[in-house]
């Protein structure tokens, strides 16, 4: 990214100044040249063809004092502004005097001015005045400093009572080290310190509430500890660009933007920590940066373009909540990043994320339909390469589309349920075999919901609602019915009742349970995140739920349980928002559910009783008001148990 140039047009902020003229053509009259309309002249630069437009190549040199009058047509017109750019690319000009009759200054008027040591300004002008050499607005606005004027001891202290720097106001000044500025400062323009070489310290005022972009690009020598002012959240497009001494960066947690170019090429650059606040790290933010470690937050959902590429990284952290992992996001760096993690939320690592970056070991979190991989190389293929995945799982990577590029590098090695840095990743599907319980900084279940029917659900963790009901409804298993419809003494028709959880309750570790997606997706994972969990050891455990002739067992499970088995049992398994009977025996039931067996209570050790089979189960979800629980009906002391018609207790 380039400072802008004379041949460039940027829109002029809201200085409080009276417009421009709208002129089209330069015309010369004497040394100088002008737009003029409405009896009024503005200054402008000799290759300046229309407003706005410079094709480079200054006007003037020397010393310039602008008149305030000229004779135009005949006629004594004012002067009364200097154009954009008006003295740009003029490397022989060494002063400008500015008459009272001016009211209006362009932007970047005094940029590429070499060897400009002084603006002085007329002392009764109503608009500007100069300090020093350095021109300001009377709204207290820096506006620009010669860019070869010298200081004492190369230090310069911005006036009090100052309330903005102009866009590149301090351009290519060479001969400053230090600037003080004042706590007045609100508001620091685009390029402000754009090419000051020499400078090596700056303070940022508390009360900064705009930096522009690049305000510091091509300092080479800034070696100060940046703290980001709590006035804002982002940090700007190319900020400190090219800041090659730049020591340490540090941000509050409410930042919530990583502007492109932001670090780019800050060398000295080893470290930054990224709140949680973070949710953008815009492309090449801190491309060719030195930094040999980070941690990308979970609230990021990109991981932009060569955002950390050409870095000197040895590790990279990424959290569970990053859903793609752009293109050269973490390109060119070459041996020194050994290994990576991709959590389950990663949805797309896109071409070249890691080109050039001869990573031996990638740790694949999620299953190969849950992660899409770009098309052209997005990992470099190199000896001793190997990806790792789930047990069990190396040939559905080998198999899929873009991961079969990477089918001899494949390795089914990851314990489904291993914590990476205490933060474990539970796949729907995969099997969950934890043999202790464990406690753990952070429980993340991913699962894909094609649709928003109930479906049945069963985990190895306490679940409080209240983090899951922004995208879910729950319920728990309440009671069962089955119907004679037709009074023949067969059953024609079961609904199990599920009692929908409230807003603060908890469901217990390995309860079967039914859940409900408020929006489904056929392709992409959706996620629930659990902090400080308990994950309890993987049991298959049961609720019954019987009548006087009938027991009804929902027994939960981990591990997948083959069709055949269903089949064989006379077993219900859940699909589509119904329990079917399981009647095909090469449709398995995956982990993380429960299936439901029905039982005549004389016959528990017998096969299954015909009697109690129907095709479908159907789902009735009740609040609490209507349920049919008989909560009490009487105080008696003597009433041992109370039934309802049907038998339950």
């Amino acid at each position: 990214m380039l400072a802008v140039t004379c041949a460039s047009w940027a829109n002029r902020p809201d200085d409080g100044f009276p417009d421009l003229l709208e002129g089209k053509w330069g015309t010369q009259i004497g040394s100088f040249y002008y737009l003029v309309e409405n009896e009024q002249a503005v200054l402008t630069n000799r290759n300046m063809t229309e407003i706005g437009s410079a094709s480079g190549g200054g006007s003037y040199d020397g010393i310039v004092k602008i008149p305030a009058t000229i004779i135009y047509a005949g006629e004594t017109i004012p002067v009364v502004g200097i154009q954009d750019y008006a003295f740009c690319d003029c490397p022989e000009l060494t002063k400008v005097v500015i008459p009272n009759s001016i009211a209006t200054i362009g932007e970047y008027a005094f940029i590429s001015t070499p060897n400009l040591t002084a603006i002085e300004v007329e002392a009764d002008n109503n608009y500007f005045y100069s300090e020093n050499g350095i021109l300001f607005s009377k709204q207290n606005e820096l506006i620009a400093v010669p860019a070869a004027k010298t200081f004492n001891n190369d230090k310069y202290n911005v006036p009090e009572n100052t309330t903005k720097i102009w866009n590149q106001a301090f351009d290519g000044c060479i001969n400053i080290k230090n600037i003080t500025l004042p706590s007045s400062i609100k508001a620091i323009g685009n390029y402000a310190f754009y090419n000051c070489k020499r400078l090596e310290s700056i303070n940022i005022p508390t009360g900064v509430s705009s930096i522009g972009n690049y305000a510091f690009y091509n300092c080479y020598n800034l070696a100060i500890d940046f703290t980001l002012p709590t006035t804002l959240n982002e940090i700007p497009q190319g900020i400190f660009y090219n800041c090659r001494k730049l020591k340490s960066v540090k941000l509050h947690n409410k930042t919530s933007v990583i502007g492109a170019e932001a670090f780019s090429s800050c060398l000295a650059l080893t470290s930054i920590n990224l709140p949680q606040s973070i949710t953008e790290i815009d492309p090449k933010a801190f491309y060719g940066t030195g930094l040999t470690s980070i941690t990308i937050p979970g609230s990021v959902e990109i991981i932009s373009n060569s955002a950390f590429a050409n870095t000197k990284l040895t590790s990279v952290k990424i959290n569970e909540g990053v859903k793609i992992i752009d293109q050269s996001a973490f390109s060119g760096l070459g041996t020194s990043l050994a290994e990576v993690s991709i959590p389950s939320s990663v949805t797309s690592i896109n071409s070249y994320a890691f080109s050039k970056s001869y990573v031996k070991d990638f740790y694949i979190h999620s299953t190969s339909d849950e992660t899409e991989l770009g098309e052209k190389t997005p990992f470099q293929i190199s000896t001793g390469l190997k990806i790792h995945v789930f047990k069990g799982m190396a040939d559905e990577f080998k198999n899929a589309k873009n991961w079969s590029n990477y089918k001899d590098y494949v390795v089914d090695d990851v314990e489904y349920n291993g914590a990476q840095n205490d933060v474990v990743t539970l796949i729907d599907g995969v099997d969950y075999t934890n043999s202790t319980d464990k406690n753990v900084k952070k429980v993340i279940y991913s699962r894909v919901y094609k649709n928003t029917n109930w479906q049945a659900l069963y985990l190895p963790f306490d679940m409080s609602y209240d983090d899951w009901k922004d995208n879910f409804e729950i319920a728990i298993i309440n009671n069962i019915h089955q119907y004679d419809d037709n009074d023949d003494g067969n059953i024609d028709r079961t609904t199990i009742e599920v009692l929908k959880v409230k807003d603060g309750k908890t469901i217990k570790a390995h309860t079967p349970c039914v859940i409900k997606a408020l929006k489904s997706d056929s392709k992409n994972a959706q996620t629930i995140i659990v902090n400080d969990a308990t994950l309890k050891k993987a049991e298959s455990k049961s609720k019954d739920c019987t009548s006087v002739s009938t027991r009804y067992t929902f027994t939960g499970i981990y591990s997948k349980l083959s069709g055949a088995d269903m089949v064989a049992n006379h077993l219900y398994g859940m699909a589509g928002g119904t329990f079917n009977l399981a009647t095909d025996p090469t449709k398995s039931l995956g982990g993380y559910r429960w299936y439901l067996e029905i039982t005549d209570r004389d016959e528990e050790n017998a096969a299954k009783s015909s009697y109690n089979e129907v095709e479908d189960i159907d789902i009735i979800c009740l609040d609490e008001a209507q349920t049919t629980n008989i909560n009490s009906i009487a105080n008696d002391s003597t009433i041992v148990a109370i039934y309802d018609m049907n038998g339950r207790m």
